[in-house]
């Protein structure tokens, strides 16, 4: 049995990788790195649920396609049943017609808000760096 620390710094740093790997626009490696840390995601953790959250919204943020997303998180629906709500807002973002109960709606249109607020981040920093140039 793997200690959960290793799972835990396993997640973290394949987290970080396919965020790295987004920024430099290799999205289908982005995308690799993103399968294997959800491949030790802790499903039905609290902190771990938050940081998936936060990475997604970054992912799409840097132009990594939500159906892409998508696929990974909804390969395994054991795991993703606690990300109803994230997955709802990638359909969303995705321009898929989705209907969910309106609690989850109301979490996905929250999540779909970071989205743009990631998406706003990223652009500010592009302009301040394009203004440097």
């Amino acid at each position: 049995m793997t200690e959960p620390w290793v799972v835990w710094l396993t997640w973290r740093a394949e987290g970080a990788r396919s965020l790295a790997l987004a920024v430099q626009e290799n999205h289908r490696a982005a995308l690799d790195s993103f399968r294997a840390a959800y491949a030790v995601f802790l499903a039905n953790d609290e902190v771990t649920t938050r940081q998936m959250l936060e990475l997604v919204a970054s992912l799409v943020a840097r132009g990594v396609p939500p159906q892409d997303l998508l696929a990974v998180l909804e390969s395994d629906p054991a795991r993703s049943a606690g990300l109803h709500p994230l997955i709802v807002a990638l359909h969303h973002q995705a321009g898929d017609p989705v209907r969910a109960p309106q609690e989850t709606e109301e979490v996905a249109a929250d999540i779909r808000d970071r989205f743009r607020e990631a998406e706003e981040r990223v652009s500010c920093v592009v302009d301040s760096l394009d203004d440097h140039e």
